[in-house]
């Protein structure tokens, strides 16, 4: 493989790879403009970066979801991290906890900070609007 050809392959994989920051995406794509390709090695080139796709992993978001059964149903479980994280160590040993529920407590145990904001009868802050 030509030189020519190893530097587009990483360019065109580092613009395609959903991990890469969208200004990185954006320079590969426009350096391998200034690179004056001809379409055929960008097509050899194209061939060789899909070739090193591999699947990525989904990245699970903490959404602080609410406890629906139990001691704390209706509380979220970033409360009641902060009031009995001891019971939250309890679901995971126990078995209670299945799917969803582990990977959300294991996240909320590991300090994940919620995706989404949520304002329930046990927050103390409104809402705020932007435009």
């Amino acid at each position: 493989m030509s030189e020519v050809r190893k530097r587009v392959a990483s360019m065109i994989w580092m613009a395609i790879d959903p991990r890469t920051p969208e200004p990185e995406a954006v320079a590969a794509i426009s350096a391998i403009r200034r690179m004056n390709v001809s379409i055929d090695e960008l097509k050899l080139a194209r061939g060789n970066a899909a070739s090193r796709v591999e699947v990525v992993e989904r990245v699970p978001e903490f959404t602080d979801p609410e406890m629906v059964f139990g001691k704390w149903k209706g509380r979220r479980l970033s409360q009641i991290a902060m009031a009995a994280p001891g019971y939250l160590h309890w679901l995971l040993t126990s078995g209670v906890a299945k799917g969803y529920l582990v990977e959300q407590v294991e996240l909320c145990l590991a300090g994940a900070k919620p995706k989404i904001q949520t304002y329930g009868a046990a927050s103390t802050t409104a809402p705020t609007t932007t435009k």
